[in-house]
């Protein structure tokens, strides 16, 4: 899990993005753990859905509000993860229209693979980049 904190003083407001260099992988192998696709196959990069069985396997993540309401409203409901897009397509995560401080999310990350996923070190970059809005 990540906390973000975002203060946008003088701006009008702010997006928060996410973006990943590939989906983990062993780099030695190429061997790769899938974005998820939740538990009825229907999250994308930019749909949440609910992901609560152990039967779906993958990579996700959320966003809950810890200050403000400034995590994407797809996530609202606590069972809700989007995968992350399988290319570097940034998806918005966070955002407000209004000047706001110390805005702060929970970002959590679950993984789940199936005991055939192959042991090893499984990495991947993930970008957040914060943008005001003038």
């Amino acid at each position: 899990a990540n906390t973000l904190t975002f203060s946008n003083g003088s701006a009008n407001g702010y997006q928060v993005t996410v973006s990943q260099n590939h989906n983990l992988r062993v780099n030695a192998s190429g061997r790769e753990i899938p974005g998820t696709t939740c538990d009825a196959g229907t999250c994308t990069p930019t749909t949440a859905a609910a992901w609560t069985s152990s039967l779906v396997y993958g990579f996700g993540y959320r966003c809950d509000n810890v200050t403000g309401t400034d995590c994407n409203s797809q996530f609202s409901t606590s069972t809700f993860y989007r995968p992350f897009d399988s290319s570097p397509s940034a998806q918005i995560v966070m955002s407000s229209a209004n000047v706001g401080r110390s805005r702060r999310a929970d970002i959590t990350y679950k993984v789940n693979v199936h005991n055939t996923q192959a042991a090893g070190l499984y990495t991947n970059i993930l970008n957040y980049i914060a943008t005001p809005t003038f």
